[in-house]
């Protein structure tokens, strides 16, 4: 996880700070979720004891190779695949008493699919995705404190979120925290495959040497690479899309 220096830091606050302010109704939800990390938000219910038992043959307790590599849309599948849309309104009292031998990282990743399936917020406030973002990545998630995802962290999620909800558009919000985080990490070019090109837009307002980002354009299509600085360029794409292969799950 990686942690923003104060410049960076500022950025994303004044991005936050110009950002429409959502009712008095909407921010006590907003509330609700981010205290409860990413709890769905909307009225849960609890699991009936047979659906609960269910679950525990059906996923829990599948091939545990299967389930300790926690990828995203494997659990996310195979929960629409045993339950439809059941499993939606599961809150996380339920997933723990029915529960109680499995891993903090499965709660929160089965919360955080919850969060997308049935709210915009991570799409829409930067503190959401970030807490979202976390738990899909299988880091510990820590309510109130700042803690930036890595670059690639931020991939997995929009790959996440863009496979359930294709129709689901990030808001300018979001896209400055990506390209925070981007540049963060020393980006000059986000992967177009998995990033909005306001992502894109959003990180060129930071980068300081746009030459950068155009000699890795080249490189990447003409496959020649002119110097060591555009060679770290492309092998922390490559590393991007590595990440998001190998932990998506699909």
């Amino acid at each position: 996880m990686a942690n923003y220096d104060k410049a960076t830091q500022d950025f994303i606050n004044d991005v936050a700070a110009s950002a429409p302010q959502p009712s008095v109704e909407q921010g006590q939800k907003n509330q609700r979720l981010i205290r409860s990390v990413i709890k769905a938000v909307s009225n849960p219910k609890q699991a009936p004891s047979l659906v609960a038992k269910q679950l525990t043959r059906n996923f829990f307790e599948k091939d545990a190779s299967e389930v300790s590599q926690f990828k995203p849309l494997k659990i996310y599948n195979d929960l629409m695949s045993d339950f439809k849309k059941e499993w939606f309104d599961w809150d996380a009292d339920t997933l723990r008493e029915e529960f109680p031998d499995q891993e903090e990282v499965v709660y929160s990743m089965v919360q955080a699919l919850q969060t997308i399936v049935k709210t915009n917020f991570p799409y829409e406030m930067w503190h959401v995705f970030e807490n979202v973002g976390h738990a899909i990545n299988g880091n510990p998630v820590m309510i109130n404190h700042v803690t930036p995802l890595e670059i690639d962290e931020c991939a997995l999620l929009v790959k996440v979120i863009d496979s359930i909800r294709p129709k689901l558009d990030e808001t300018e919000e979001i896209c400055s925290y990506i390209a925070a985080c981007a540049m963060d990490a020393g980006l000059v070019l986000l992967p177009p495959t998995i990033f909005d090109s306001m992502c894109q837009a959003k990180l060129d307002e930071l980068n300081l040497d746009i030459a950068i980002k155009e000699q890795t354009l080249k490189a990447l299509k003409s496959g020649k690479i002119p110097d060591e600085v555009v060679q770290l360029q492309i092998d922390r794409i490559k590393n991007i899309l590595d990440y998001v292969q190998e932990s998506l799950g699909a």
